[in-house]
C-alpha cells in the first residue's frame, strides 16, 4: 500500500499509556498537574508576545511548509510549557529517545510552531533529526488537532523499515490545553493541509 493510500484512524488520549506503550509507540501525551490547563493570563501574555512580534496572522497564513517555528523572546513561552510539568518523570521516554535525562539534554527553544494552511497533501516525512526528541503544547486556550494543522502520527514508525511504514495508517491525535506531546524525532509524521493551529516547541538532544 502507497503513502497516501494508508488509511487514517483518530485516537483521544486517555492518559493511560504505560510507559512501556509510550515507549513502543514513540510518543506520550502526558497531562499537567491536576489535569489543569495554565491559567488565562499565561496565554494572554503570550498572545500579547506573539501580537507584538507581528505573528499573528501566520496563523491564517498558506505556506508550502505549515511547521514554521519561530523564536521567541520573554518568559511567556517557557511558562506555559513548563507549567504543571516535571519533565523529569519522563526520564525513561528521554533515556530512550536521546540517550539522557531531560535535566542533562540540551535544549533549544521553546519557541512557536504555526500550522498554516498548506495547498497541497504533503508527503510522510521523518519529524527530525535521530537521537533528538520534541516537545509540543497548545500555545493557546484551544485544542490542537488535524483540523488546525497539527500533523498525523505513524505510531511506532521510529523503529519500523520503510515498507512497515508505508503500509501503516496514520493515527490523528488531539492535544488539549492541559496536554503536552512529547515524541520521538525519528517518528514518521503526515501534515494535513488545514492550518491555523498555534503550538509551543523544545527540541532535546544528547550533548555531544
Amino acid at each position: 500500500m502507497l503513502p497516501c493510500q494508508a488509511k487514517k484512524r483518530q485516537k483521544m488520549d486517555d492518559g493511560t499509556k504505560t510507559m512501556s506503550q509510550a515507549l513502543a509507540l514513540g510518543y506520550d501525551i502526558i497531562q499537567r498537574k491536576n489535569g489543569e490547563s495554565p491559567p488565562e493570563e499565561r496565554f494572554r501574555e503570550l498572545e500579547e508576545e506573539i501580537n507584538r512580534r507581528g505573528f499573528g496572522e501566520l496563523r491564517h497564513s498558506t505556506s508550502n511548509f505549515p511547521g514554521d517555528r519561530k523564536p521567541v523572546d520573554g518568559m511567556a513561552a517557557r511558562e506555559l510549557l513548563y507549567h504543571g510539568i516535571n519533565f523529569a518523570d519522563s526520564d525513561p521516554f528521554f533515556h530512550a529517545a536521546i540517550g539522557c535525562s531531560f535535566e542533562h539534554a540540551g535544549k533549544e527553544g521553546p519557541g512557536l510552531v504555526f500550522w498554516a494552511k498548506n495547498p497541497s497533501q504533503l508527503k510522510r516525512f521523518h519529524a527530525g533529526a535521530r537521537s533528538t526528541a520534541f516537545i509540543y503544547c497548545s500555545a493557546t486556550n484551544e485544542e490542537l488537532h488535524e483540523e488546525n494543522g497539527l500533523f498525523r502520527i505513524v505510531e511506532g514508525s521510529h523503529t519500523m523499515m520503510q515498507g512497515q511504514v508505508d503500509e501503516t495508517a496514520t493515527t490523528s491525535i488531539r492535544l488539549r490545553p492541559n496536554e503536552v506531546l512529547i515524541m520521538s524525532s525519528n517518528l514518521t509524521i503526515e501534515y494535513p493541509t488545514a492550518g491555523g493551529g498555534v503550538g509551543i516547541w523544545m527540541m532535546v538532544y544528547r550533548p555531544k
